[in-house]
């Protein structure tokens, strides 16, 4: 398994500093609410066989706070669930269209010049994940899966979007739904400061999360909604004008971050 770059590691000056901790666990609690379009249980249960075909051990829980003595350990935990991710919506292909993204799926995940071992052992992993996911999918909707229906649809609200070739994925560097909220909400995250206020970190992640789905709207849609969605976050420090010019620039960094979005 490949370790690509992880976006949210480009904040702070160091793994371990504030900004950087705080990022790796808003994206770990996006993967813990179900945001991920997985319910969270099913994934713990899901990345075992990478777990595994790798004889990866984490000293920390699926639970655990994350802390500069557990960074590492967390995010790996995080690349393994991106990686879980994307064999996941593999899995929900029709037994044609996985023949047909299989390629894909391998340079997805090996890169495009994988060893030699890899490319042999790599079918043997994607064949104990598909034998997993048939165990978590039982009793869960079957309905026809195709490359752009897929069984993520059982996390309920906040589930991924359509997947494109069996990838639900944004950007150009394909990153899953937390690693682009993640990347998206970076510049609401820029002052320290809000890192030791609760209330305040807690209020610029609801506004975040407000923009990412402002964002996700049609033009027509973001005007009838936006002064309503902005009335919850007016406050003496908040005034409308301001938050209604924020909600617009986030809305201009989404498109430009994700144009296929538009």
């Amino acid at each position: 398994m490949t370790q690509p770059e992880d976006p949210y590691m480009n904040y702070g000056n160091s793994p371990s500093s504030p900004v950087a901790l705080e990022s790796v666990r808003i994206t770990l609690e996006l993967y813990r609410s179900g945001k991920s379009g997985i319910q969270y249980p099913k994934l713990q249960q899901f990345i075992q066989p990478i777990l595994a075909h790798y004889q990866i051990e984490l000293d920390a829980g699926f639970s655990d706070d994350v802390t500069p003595a557990n960074i590492d350990d967390m995010t790996l935990l995080l690349d393994i669930f991106e990686t879980a991710s994307i064999l996941w919506d593999y899995c929900c292909l029709a037994p044609d269209a996985k023949e047909n993204n299989f390629k894909q799926l391998q340079e997805s995940l090996l890169g495009p010049h994988p060893e030699r071992d890899d490319l042999v052992q790599f079918p043997v992993l994607v064949a104990s994940m598909e034998e997993q996911w048939e165990a978590l999918a039982e009793g869960t909707q079957r309905q026809a899966v195709t490359p752009s229906k897929s069984l993520h649809a059982d996390a309920g609200a906040g589930a991924a979007p359509a997947a494109t070739n069996g990838v639900a994925h944004y950007g150009p560097d394909q990153l899953d739904i937390p690693e682009a909220f993640a990347l998206f909400s970076r510049p609401l995250l820029e002052n320290d400061a809000i890192f030791e206020d609760p209330e305040s970190l807690d209020d610029v992640m609801s506004k975040a999360q407000a923009y990412w789905d402002l964002a996700h709207l049609s033009e027509k849609e973001q005007s009838s909604v936006m002064h309503a969605v902005l009335d919850k976050f007016i406050s003496a420090a908040h005034r409308k004008d301001d938050l209604h010019k924020e909600a617009l620039a986030m809305i201009k960094r989404f498109h430009e971050l994700f144009p296929e979005r538009g």
